[in-house]
């Protein structure tokens, strides 16, 4: 568990190296135009091996993905742009990440699911290394709840913790009306997920971060 987190740990300082270098503007292709959806589209690097992509939607969405030898990144949410400066801040900061609870039965569950089945996502990807906390943060469990650390005779709430510090509120659970099914309410991969927020000051056609 220790070295996923440090491999982690690695990844997000290489998403706040890339996204502390200029970005450049990239023509929108044929393609872009037609969709009529994106306003502009940027690119910055470090290297040939690690940078970054801003995509920038009239709707005021924009979506920013990262690459690296280490792993990819993505972040999305809300931009607006005052004068010259533009601001990006994500829709998931780190203690609002919005979770559904449903029950499903122990056949749908699994063999090794007691009370709580593994995490996933609206795409069904399973997320074995996030915690869930239950009824307080220094009880956690994995797996569902295969692993787990620290001990609770009964269940009256949980919460989601992820190893890029994405966490949900405290959320009520009834584990009498089945095993505990807890979803992430979205398709991106929240492993790859990181939570933003920053400012662009926008010089003669690139994007240029300003130091907080």
């Amino acid at each position: 568990m220790k070295k996923y987190i440090d491999f982690f740990c690695l990844v997000i300082c290489f998403q706040l190296k890339i996204s502390a270098q200029d970005f450049l503007p990239v023509a929108l292709t044929a393609k872009d135009k037609k969709n009529n959806a994106l306003l502009a589209r940027y690119q910055t690097s470090i290297d040939k091996y690690a940078g970054g992509e801003l995509l920038l939607y009239k709707t005021g969405k924009f979506v920013y993905n990262t690459y690296s030898c280490l792993a990819n990144g993505v972040s999305a949410g809300q931009w607006k742009a005052v004068g010259n400066i533009i601001e990006l801040q994500s829709d998931w900061q780190q203690n609002n990440l919005p979770i559904k609870i449903s029950y499903i039965d122990k056949a749908t569950a699994g063999e090794e699911a007691k009370q709580f089945a593994i995490i996933r996502d609206l795409a069904g990807r399973e997320y074995t290394q996030a915690a869930i906390h239950i009824n307080q943060d220094s009880v956690s469990c994995y797996y569902g709840d295969k692993e787990c650390f620290g001990s609770y005779t009964s269940v009256d709430s949980v919460k989601v913790q992820f190893d890029n510090n994405l966490v949900s509120r405290w959320l009520k659970v009834d584990t009498s009306e089945g095993v505990v099914q807890l979803t992430v309410l979205t398709n991106l991969d929240v492993n790859q997920y990181f939570p933003l927020y920053l400012r662009l000051k926008k010089e003669k056609g690139r994007l240029k971060p300003l130091k907080e």
